[in-house]
């Protein structure tokens, strides 16, 4: 996992600590995306250990956006995340929904 926390970190994401409810993940990466009128989303990215009692031997990851109005969850099942390149796939797919959503914005900048 080391090579996917470099690449995850050079890509502005930030490692958080994974909340004791979500017992199946085993790592937290998080960005936040803001333009002039706010913050537009959170992207956060769930790493799942391998587990080769399963046939499981590499990490594997999930990348979750999540908007409030409506709430709705965008999930991306991703393989690897070995380099910045990989990254911006999932991050414009994101952008996508987002934009085809009607730009729902996480918080508004207030005047």
């Amino acid at each position: 996992m080391d090579e996917e926390k470099q690449s995850l970190e050079s890509a502005g994401y930030r490692q958080f600590k994974v909340p004791s409810m979500e017992k199946y993940r085993d790592a937290a990466f998080q960005k936040r995306f803001r333009d002039e009128g706010g913050t537009k989303y959170f992207l956060t990215v769930w790493g799942y250990a391998p587990v080769p009692e399963h046939l499981i031997f590499e990490w594997h990851w999930m990348v979750e956006l999540r908007t409030h109005t409506p709430q709705m969850t965008f999930e991306q099942h991703v393989g690897e995340l070995k380099s910045t390149g990989e990254i911006a796939v999932f991050e414009q797919r994101a952008e996508t929904f987002w934009q085809a959503m009607g730009q729902p914005y996480y918080g508004k900048e207030t005047e």
